[in-house]
């Protein structure tokens, strides 16, 4: 429903931007949702190795990352970018499906007698939990400080067309992502995950300082790829 409403409400109201942000909220819960359901369905799964399954799930965030630049990039070179709305409603497609897919998928079990729910006043007097969703928070700002401007950087840095910029920063920031994660899933057995965690917290502050402070653009685009590889396993 938002990326269809994206092709037409800013058309439909007087503000077109007023539009736009409808739509984008409306398609971020949409997105929101399934983040935390597929989350916790994957981990209901009878699998062996949880921590390894989670890494590959969110990998696909990545492929998916990738694939949307990589096809969208390509759309706009061949038909121009004044027709975003028509490249809105082919991305509409994919949820559409997946509505009616997801109707045969058997679901398991998320209830678990064993485990007693906790109420939510006790839960926001819990410091542990406070600690979790500040890390949550830096983890994900430290994803999308990158990924959303990342373009832009590459085309006023580089010098590039925005095509060439879309290619070359988004996409590698992805893929390096998605390398980390599978890189996680495939040797969970034998990494240590703590270590993982704070390694990959020291290549992304690094990663950072060379984005802002190093004055080679070429450099600074590594830095961002680095950093990609680095927020890959926060999650």
């Amino acid at each position: 429903v938002g990326l269809i409403s994206l092709a037409f409400l800013p058309d439909m109201i007087d503000n077109a931007y007023t539009g736009l942000v409808i739509s984008v909220v409306i398609y971020a819960i949409g997105g929101g949702l399934l983040e935390v359901t597929v989350s916790p369905i994957v981990e209901a799964c009878p699998t062996k190795r949880k921590s390894a399954t989670m890494a590959l799930l969110h990998s696909f965030y990545c492929w998916g990352y990738v694939l949307t630049v990589l096809l969208s990039t390509l759309f706009f070179f061949f038909f121009g970018i004044e027709n975003w709305k028509y490249m809105s409603l082919i991305w509409a497609v994919i949820p559409a499906l997946n509505t009616v897919y997801l109707l045969f998928v058997p679901m398991p079990d998320q209830e678990n007698g064993s485990e007693e729910k906790m109420e939510y006043k006790v839960l926001f007097r819990n410091k542990i939990f406070w600690l979790m969703l500040v890390m949550m928070a830096c983890s994900g700002a430290a994803e999308q400080g990158i990924c959303q401007w990342v373009s832009a950087f590459v085309e006023a840095g580089l010098g590039v067309s925005k095509v060439v910029g879309d290619l070359t920063g988004p996409l590698l920031f992805a893929l390096f992502m998605g390398f980390s994660r599978i890189i996680y899933a495939k040797f969970s057995e034998k990494i240590d995950l703590r270590r993982y965690l704070f390694v990959s917290v020291l290549l992304c502050a690094v990663s950072y300082l060379c984005i802002s402070l190093v004055p080679n653009p070429v450099i600074a685009l590594i830095a961002c790829s680095v950093c990609g590889f680095a927020c890959g396993i926060f999650w």
